[in-house]
């Protein structure tokens, strides 16, 4: 489906000003070329969409990285989820 074979494919706020049937058309094709092996690098703000297509996730804040992990365990993580959804600091 793309044009090139590439190795990595960087994807910069897949949902911003998108409409939700075409962000979720854009995730079923993410999670084809996932399936096909490429790897995927997604920077997004929503939690949400990016859950929906990540193994791994890592969470910046001001230039500082709060987290490193399975992106199941960043979703569990209550301190960052305020930090993402209300702009305060975590715990």
């Amino acid at each position: 489906m793309l044009l090139h074979d590439p190795e990595v494919l960087l994807i910069d706020e897949l949902s911003l000003g998108l409409a939700p049937l075409v962000v979720q058309e854009l995730i079923r094709v993410i999670e084809r070329l996932r399936g096909e092996g490429l790897t995927i690098v997604v920077v997004e703000q929503s939690l949400n969409v990016a859950a929906s297509i990540s193994d791994r996730a890592v969470f910046l804040e001001k230039g500082r990285v709060r987290f490193d992990g399975p992106t199941r365990e960043l979703v569990e993580r209550d301190d960052l989820a305020r930090a993402v959804f209300l702009g305060h600091e975590g715990g």
